[in-house]
């Protein structure tokens, strides 16, 4: 289903994946984070990644999970 809503995509060097993430969504004038789920590794706590569970625990503005496809 689509969905008529405007997306910037930005590309940006960093440390770390989620320092990255963390640095364009403070620098810029955004009103959500998305991020896509990935398979987490079997030591992962309550099945996030540790990307995904730094943006969460980090980021000053509402995160989206969005969950992969299904093959």
């Amino acid at each position: 289903r689509a969905f008529d809503v405007p997306v910037e995509a930005r590309i940006r060097q960093d440390r770390s994946i989620a320092g990255g993430i963390l640095a364009e969504a403070k620098a810029g004038s955004h009103d959500i984070v998305v991020i896509g789920r990935r398979e987490p590794s079997p030591l992962s706590l309550f099945g996030i990644d540790e990307i995904t569970r730094q943006v969460l625990s980090e980021s000053e503005q509402p995160v989206l999970f969005v969950p992969g496809r299904e093959d």
